[in-house]
């Protein structure tokens, strides 16, 4: 296999620690794998000497898998057979597992030290739930019976309801939660610490804590009101004295904050703002700047005026008396969760059972040995740890004490980090690769950006969307050069735009009727079904095949943030448009007939008094009572229990075989356990038999085949009997632990999956299509009573009991926010994952309101657009843009099965406005006056961060000047306000510049072939009908029957459109930052046409359609300049990504069938 420079380094070297960053698609598991391979077959490394630890059973099972194979193929080409067969029957021995597993061999083996039972079990997660449960209510039962004085009120405080429901989840969340941590009692004694004040409140710790989170506060204040600033300088000039009203306001907050903290925290609490004037009646302003300049003033109110009002008492009195509320409070709760974790230990002690935290646990314990540790290290040679960035802080620990200084090798990729919820901790990650970048660190960080899966508008398309979302503060990464893809797959040939399709959720006046009454969800389930079925037979390049195909169902998968509705919505939708459609765990699971008639019978068979119970199992198939039997049966009797009425209706025959079965499984009930009693309900019933003339048949009989392995696993556990078993199963259902179900569709089945985001991870297809991108983020565990936060630590409320109220103190919205940013940093990082699933075809599909559109469409509300959804973030950068590489529509749902390209009703009255502003705005723009600071500082404050290659020899005549506010300069035209004056050689360009992108080399022998391809263009949507007549077919043909045209042909490989990003010294492209000597660079971005790369270097080529050779043969002119200039950069930033040297630029002028060889 040809391997990558980077792959290969990976693969070989040696003697130091390695951190493999690697981005979605670039092999990082093949890497891993020849890696194991290499240390076996050359440096004779046992394969049991190998510690390879991944983060799924499954992903362990496919690495043993294909390190076998690999060595399978060696035993046929390499000379020690003896060797490679002895470690071929090692393999299924080897240490190739989960941490888990690791963990849980090293604690049975060293069980004698840790003073636990070797037999001991490993429970499953429902067995753990019921356990905390049972314990819990022990500890409340004795708590309660002790009639402690600080109990109940410790209850109180922390639950929101009428008993101690809230509570009792508070103390199982905190429980889970200190369970993260490598030292569970340490981590909360620090958390309680905090609020303890000893000695002064203004010298304390805590106070500094506190004003550290104010400042930050005032910075976002100071930030957003320079956006303020701009808007009412460039379009509501009227409004300055509000400005410098505001401004003072906030300097004078920051000062008195520095200097005197009573004096803050007075002006806090009763913040006064000065009156914003009403605009002069004769003075005309952009309606949309005013709306958003009143949007950013009621935030700019919000966060300094109401969030840090309520944060801070009006003194320190107050404050002093909260903090000591607080910590008094949260005392007691440490002291509960120290009994709850000793009650749990004794139990599971007692029935010889371990939780899967315990595992790790009682690893670090037994790593505190250091004859242990010692064994450890010696055992293993090398030590892998697959999928890095999803690694808790108690597994870092573990695998920082049982590695070497020169034995771990990691791999991951931190911007695909989506479990934080099961503890991750991604800034482990990225803190490493800070230190593993360093000179002389602890080891080497080894970056893999190269692609090999996706096709060329899927990576391109994904980098632009994520280089303007994933910051540090969003994603809590940069995504820059170093993190940008880099297209590597040979899927040249598929060249077919992501499709953003947005659906207008106030849109009425639907051709459909039944279309009216629908939800969003069935109405989004209804699109998507429409959007597939167009991709059904679509050609496509089958990578593996090595050659196109027809689209099957099979190819296609749904993904979604979560199934819960949303999964079940789009399966229904799917079956009515007749998409065959599999989802392997189904939401509905406990809502599903089935279910319900099951659990109903079970609550008849432990207490027969229940009337809903009766109801649901007279009208089940079992009985088959229709609802007018029931009327007569029930007739006038309104005051009677069910119960009654059945017993006094025993003749009827369907009561009568109802009643016999309930009493005769009551009795069963006696003498066989829950397992047993759900088999025999089955039997006796026949309702397994019954469900299979139902639709969905076989997800219905595998849901009651799961429902009696639960009984039956149950039963082995023996918790509580029936009503135990009942209790689980409403705990479950509320607390949404879904089951899960068998499968029932294999992966030969030619039907469409739906899966979520994070059961795509890992995997990759040929289509991909992400659903329910309009729905809103969850936040709702920032809002619960205490917050916990694994590094900032508590975040409570002061409860007042006797005067009844509650307050946030500055700790719960310090950590609010810091877990909001958590969460959306997460959010982008499931985006991403989702996103880079795709093969060959990527659709995004989700709704946003006319409001949401119109405010995401105002420019000046940029500065305050966080997105409170995926496609909030993504609608503004591709809604109004044109690109090769995706295309933005708006679902015409008047007629439903139409997608429309989105232009607005009164697109040329809005580009005019448009055109008016940016007039405005450079006949008002105010300069700024720079004199405040030096020379190097203006400069340097005026360098762009990034800039396109094609802007280079524009902006080196001009300077810094073109970005100085208030300087007569071009303004820049949005590239939607252009197209009108493009003209027909540019459209020209534009569109041969998509064909040679898009048409596929192996069909240009002939001008049929050629005219063919351009026909399969229009119908896969590459072109447009018109467009397509520009195409001349005979011009491609000659370009690739030239010379030039061959050498493509005969390329040892190929690339188009190479996208890049590389820095570049700003003092090449600015005389400015060259006379200050800045050292600063600039991230420079561009696009080659292609490059054809040959066994001595790259052949780089650009296609030309408005110019003829003559343009060129004059080295001095200024076309000749400018490309000149433009393809010494390419060729610069070619020789720096691909490796190699570039031997020859040309020119391809297709208006004259030319070639022009540039010299640069």
């Amino acid at each position: 296999m040809n391997w990558t420079r980077e792959q290969g380094e990976a693969i070989e070297s040696r003697g130091e620690n390695l951190l493999l960053a690697a981005a979605a698609g670039s092999g990082k598991t093949a890497v891993l794998v020849e890696r194991v391979v290499s240390l076996i077959l050359k440096d004779k490394v046992d394969v049991e000497s190998l510690l390879v630890m991944t983060f799924t059973k499954a992903a362990a099972s496919e690495m043993k898998e294909r390190i076998a194979k690999r060595l399978e193929v060696a035993l046929e080409t390499e000379a020690d057979k003896d060797t490679i067969r002895l470690q071929l029957d090692k393999i299924a021995g080897a240490q190739i597992s989960t941490i888990h597993s690791f963990c849980s061999r090293l604690v049975r083996a060293s069980s004698q030290v840790l003073g636990i039972d070797p037999a001991s079990r490993t429970m499953d997660a429902e067995e753990e739930q019921m356990m905390l449960e049972e314990e819990l209510d022990l500890l409340f039962t004795r708590l309660y019976a002790q009639e402690a004085d600080w109990f109940v009120p410790l209850a109180e405080s922390f639950s929101n309801t009428r008993n101690d429901e809230g509570f009792r989840n508070l103390m199982i969340r905190l429980y889970d939660f200190m369970q993260g941590s490598p030292d569970p009692r340490a981590w909360m004694e620090e958390a309680c610490e905090h609020f303890h004040i000893q000695g002064e409140l203004l010298d304390s710790e805590y106070i500094q804590v506190l004003k550290t989170s104010i400042q930050e506060t005032l910075m976002e204040a100071v930030s957003l009101l320079a956006d303020m600033r701009k808007l009412v300088e460039e379009e509501l000039p009227y409004l300055a004295a509000t400005q410098e009203a505001d401004e003072a306001l906030i300097e004078e907050l920051s000062q008195s904050l520095a200097e005197d903290f009573p004096s803050f925290m007075r002006q806090a609490s009763s913040i006064s703002w000065s009156r914003q004037k009403a605009k002069p009646k004769n003075m005309d302003v952009d309606e949309r700047a005013k709306a958003a300049h009143d949007t950013m003033r009621k935030a700019l109110k919000k966060q300094v005026g109401d969030e840090l009002g309520r944060m801070v008492p009006s003194d320190l009195e107050q404050l002093k008396e909260q903090v000591d509320t607080v910590y008094l409070r949260l005392r007691d709760l440490a002291e509960v969760a120290y009994d709850f974790m000793e009650q749990i230990e004794e139990r599971k002690k007692a029935g010889k059972l371990l939780s899967f935290s315990d595992l790790e646990h009682y690893a670090l314990r037994a790593l505190e040995n250091q004859d242990i540790l010692d064994n450890i290290r010696e055992q293993y040679e090398h030590v892998f740890v697959d999928e890095y960035q999803d690694t808790s802080l108690v597994q870092e620990k573990i695998v920082r004490r049982i590695s070497r200084k020169d034995n771990l090798f990691m791999v991951g990729d931190v911007k695909q980090s989506i479990y934080r919820f099961r503890g991750a901790a991604p800034e482990v990650f990225q803190q490493k690769k800070v230190e593993y970048r360093k000179k002389g660190g602890p080891g080497r960080l080894i970056a893999l950006n190269q692609n090999f899966r996706s096709s060329l508008p899927v990576v391109n398309c994904v980098n632009h969307i994520f280089e303007n979302l994933m910051t540090l503060s969003l994603g809590e990464i940069d995504y820059t050069e170093g993190e940008a893809l880099v297209y590597g797959a040979n899927l040249d040939t598929e060249q077919r735009p992501v499709s953003f399709h947005f659906i207008d959720k106030n849109a009425l006046g639907l051709e459909d009727e039944t279309f009216y009454d629908l939800a969003y969800m069935e109405r989004e389930a209804k699109v998507a079904a429409e959007l597939l079925k167009k991709e059904k037979g679509k050609l496509f390049f089958d990578h593996k095949k090595g050659k196109m195909r027809p689209m099957e169902w099979r190819d296609m998968v749904v993904i979604l943030r979560a199934k819960k509705n949303w999964g079940d919505k789009y399966v229904q939708a799917l079956k009515q448009a007749q998409v065959p459609v599999y989802m392997d765990r189904p939401m509905g699971y406990f809502e599903s007939v089935e279910i319900r008639v099951m659990t109903e019978i079970l609550n008849l068979v432990d207490n027969k008094d229940q009337d809903y119970a009766w109801l649901s199992f007279l009208r089940s198939p079992i009985i088959g009572m229709s609802d007018h039997e029931l009327a007569i049966l029930f007739a006038g009797r309104k005051k009677e229990s069910i119960l009654d009425l059945v017993y006094e209706h025993r003749d009827d025959a369907k009561i009568k075989r109802a009643t016999s079965l309930v009493d005769a499984w009551q009795q069963d009930r006696e003498r066989i356990d829950v397992g047993a009693l759900v088999q025999k309900i089955l039997q006796d019933s026949q309702w397994l038999v019954l469900v299979g003339a139902m639709d969905a048949a076989a997800q219905r009989r595998a849901n009651l085949r799961l429902f009696l392995a639960r009984a039956q696993d149950y039963a082995r556990k023996s918790y509580g009997g029936l009503r135990g078993f009942l209790h689980l199963f409403e705990r479950m259902k509320n607390k949404e632990l879904d089951p899960g179900v068998a499968m029932t569709a294999g992966e030969k089945s030619d039907v469409v999956r739906i899966v979520t985001v994070h059961g795509s991870k890992g995997l990759e297809y040929p289509l991909v299509l992400v659903g329910g991108t309009g729905k809103g983020f969850n936040a709702r565990e920032s809002q619960e009573l205490l917050l916990m936060h694994r590094s900032l630590g508590l975040g409570p409320e002061v409860t007042n009991l006797e005067k009844n109220y509650r307050m946030k103190t500055s700790d719960k919205y310090r950590i609010a926010k810091k877990m909001r940013q958590e969460s959306r940093s997460e959010e982008l990082r499931v985006l991403y994952v989702a996103a880079t699933r795709a093969k060959n075809r990527l659709l995004f599909l989700g709704g946003l309101t006319r409001s949401q559109m119109e405010a995401l469409d105002n420019p000046y509300l940029a500065p305050l657009r966080k997105g409170n959804s995926y496609a909030e973030w993504f609608y503004p950068l591709v809604i109004q843009k044109d690109s090769p590489y995706y295309r933005a529509s708006l679902v015409d749902e008047l007629a439903l099965h139409k997608v429309k390209q989105v232009r607005d009703k009164n697109h040329q009255e809005r580009r005019e406005e448009i055109r008016q502003a940016l007039a405005q705005a450079q006949a008002q723009a105010v300069p700024v006056n720079w004199n405040r600071f030096g020379r190097k500082e203006e400069v340097r404050a005026l360098l762009p961060s990034k800039l396109g290659v094609t802007d280079v020899f524009r902006l080196h005549n001009k300077g810094l000047d073109f970005y100085r506010v208030g300087k007569k300069l071009e303004t820049r035209v949005p590239t939607f306000l252009e197209e009108e004056k493009k003209d027909r050689g540019t459209a020209r360009g534009l569109i041969l510049h998509r064909v040679m992108q898009s048409i596929d080399f192996a069909h240009v022998d002939s001008l049929q072939d050629v005219q063919a391809q351009l026909d399969q263009m229009v119908e896969h949507e590459i072109l447009l009908p018109e467009e397509r007549k520009i195409v001349e077919a005979s011009k491609i043909l000659k370009f690739f029957k030239s010379d030039l045209g061959q050498r493509v042909l005969k390329a040892k490989r190929v690339q188009r459109e190479l996208a890049f990003n590389i820095r570049y010294p700003a003092s090449e492209v600015f005389p400015e930052a060259k006379e200050e000597g800045l050292e600063e660079d600039i991230l420079l971005q561009g696009v080659m046409d292609l490059v054809a790369e040959e066994e001595d270097g790259f052949l780089l080529l650009d296609y030309k359609t408005d110019r003829s050779v003559e343009d060129f043969n004059n080295p001095h002119s200024l076309s000749y300049q400018k490309y000149a200039k433009q393809l010494s950069l390419y060729k610069m930033a070619l020789e720096k990504l691909g490796g190699k040297k570039v031997k020859q630029i040309a020119l391809y002028l297709f208006a004259s069938d030319e070639v022009k060889e540039m010299e640069v």
